[in-house]
Order: C-alpha cells, then structure tokens, then sequence
C-alpha cells in the first residue's frame, strides 16, 4: 500500500525548512533564544499536524487549534526578527575593518 503524505503536511514540512533557513541568518546571541523559540514551536506545529493527520472528531480538533496557535506564535516570532533587522554582528564589524583598511580610505 502506497501511502502519500497529506499536502499541508508537505507544506508545513517546507515551512520548517525556511525557518531553519531564517534562522541560520540570526546574529549568534539571538540564535539560541529566538531562533531556537522558532524553531522549537515550527517543530511542534509539524507534529501537531501529523499527529492530527490519524484523528478524527473533536481529538483532532483540539489538536489543530494547538497547531493554529503554534502557528500564530511562529508568525510573530519571525516579525518581531524582521523588526529587528537582524543582521550578523561578524558582517557588520567585517565590513567596518575592510573600509578601515581601504587603500581609498
């Protein structure tokens, strides 16, 4: 028996592979709190679906209000960081010492 992976399985599965690739990007002291937060409840949200994915009636709806909300919290985590403007202290400080040493400088 073939079984296929429901398609919002498939997309959260993406999703949690664009805040991975989000996170990546965070400076190094924001990583292990924000971006490890986002993380953490973008994995959840994945599990909360696949879980919900073998229920049925109102066990699954709990379940998918838990995914819901986890998804929520994700959304406002990654716009508080685009709020913030993240950007690697190492780049900025890099490219502070490149200008220093300029032969136009």
């Amino acid at each position: 028996m073939v079984q296929t992976t429901l398609p919002i399985l498939e997309q959260a599965y993406h999703f949690n592979l664009e805040l991975y690739r989000l996170v990546t990007n965070f400076p190094k002291a924001h990583k292990m709190i924000l971006g490890n937060k986002i993380l953490n409840l973008g994995n959840e949200t994945l599990e909360y679906l696949t879980e919900a994915s073998y229920l049925r009636g109102e066990a699954k709806k709990i379940i998918l209000d838990k995914a819901d909300i986890n998804l929520k919290k994700v959304l406002l985590f990654v716009r508080f960081s685009k709020d913030l403007s993240f950007r690697s202290e190492e780049r900025r400080v890099g490219k502070e010492c490149r200008s220093r040493w300029s032969p136009y400088h």
